[in-house]
């Protein structure tokens, strides 16, 4: 997500009301307070189409299994890292708990059904009004829908895989007391392999498509890259970076495991592909954010600050596809010291 053109011009504008001093008077003239800069030269670089990022491997279908009742878990089976078949005993609460509630369920009905009865008798003589025949029908109604959820719940007192799958966490243990819905165990599904997630940021996206080739590196478990493609493009970007979520496929391995963190190259669309980029020395950069950042540029001996958007990081150089040329004087020291239209001399 790029900063707001307004929040850029807030920034620059505080940054400006930082270097300003006491009075003019106090600064002297501009030669005697220019601060001594050093300057690099931009270079530029080929656009090969090339998205390079670093992501972390997932299973693309983790499914969290809990329990419909609340009780005291009695015992779970599996370990995280167990490979469980479709249908294997994973865990299962306290059936007393289960057992009562269903029992309980039961003897309302039981004392529901009665006093439908008796108001029947009574109804059926005259001896009482339809409201009251209607109120026992309805109470007897609703005995048998609990008896039922409570006959659902302690159906589901054994926990089963639903699928063949890896499990990735185990949340609680043995004796723990438990609430509906609270996470048990979390299960990667295997039919449906491993994606490594990826974070690209929005002025990629009109160069992204699904179905583009990928190219993944995992230092851990291989020395040689693996062919993918990008199955799934994040339909929002995260609140606290401002990118995307995007999802490669993987090929099948049994080495795979969630967590791993890998490098993939997305191939990009062939729009502006054989445009040129711009690299400076990383140190020239500041206050970067989600794909932009700040650097000064040195004009008639005034330091100049510029918004440029980030390409990319190689090693110390910084890949730049917009915000200065390469005929700009960007400065590369005391970057701290420097605030916007600050008197500046070249050291080289």
């Amino acid at each position: 997500m790029l900063i707001p053109r307004f929040i850029l011009a807030a920034t620059l504008a505080g940054l400006a009301a930082c270097s300003a001093g006491p009075s003019e008077d106090s600064q002297g003239s501009q030669g005697e307070s220019a601060l001594l800069v050093r300057t690099a030269t931009p270079t530029t670089v080929e656009n090969d189409g090339i998205l390079n990022v670093t992501g972390t491997v997932r299973a693309r279908s983790e499914t969290v299994l809990s329990f419909t009742a609340p009780g005291r878990i009695q015992a779970i089976n599996v370990d995280e890292g167990a490979q469980v078949g479709a249908g294997a005993l994973l865990a299962r609460l306290d059936p007393s708990q289960v057992g009562a509630a269903t029992a309980a369920a039961q003897a309302e009905v039981n004392r529901a059904q009665e006093e439908y009865n008796r108001q029947k008798y009574l109804f059926d003589r005259g001896w009482v009004t339809a409201p009251r025949i209607e109120g026992a029908q309805a109470a007897l109604d609703t005995a048998k829908a609990q008896l039922q959820s409570a006959r659902f719940d302690s159906g589901r007192a054994n926990m089963r895989a639903p699928v063949a799958g890896t499990v990735l966490v185990r949340h609680v243990e043995p004796n723990q007391i438990i609430n509906p819905g609270e996470p048990i165990l979390t299960l990667a599904e295997s039919a449906r392999g491993f994606v490594m997630r990826v974070p690209v940021s929005d002025k990629y996206l009109d160069r992204l498509q699904i179905g583009a080739s990928t190219q993944v590196s995992i230092a851990a478990i291989e020395p040689e890259t693996m062919s993918g493609e990008v199955v799934e493009i994040g339909a929002r970007s995260d609140d606290a970076t401002g990118t995307f979520t995007v999802e490669i496929s993987l090929p099948a391995r049994t080495n795979l495991r969630s967590g791993l963190v890998g490098d993939a190259a997305i191939s990009l669309s062939k729009k502006d592909a054989d445009s040129t980029l711009i690299a400076v020395p990383s140190l020239a950069i500041f206050d970067a954010r989600a794909g932009e950042g700040f650097v000064y540029v040195e004009e008639e001996g005034v330091a100049k600050a510029k918004v440029v958007t980030i390409d990319r990081v190689e090693g110390d150089a910084t890949i730049l596809s917009s915000g200065i040329t390469k005929s700009d004087r960007v400065i590369i020291s005391d970057i701290d010291r420097l605030r916007p239209d600050q008197a500046v001399r070249l050291d080289n």
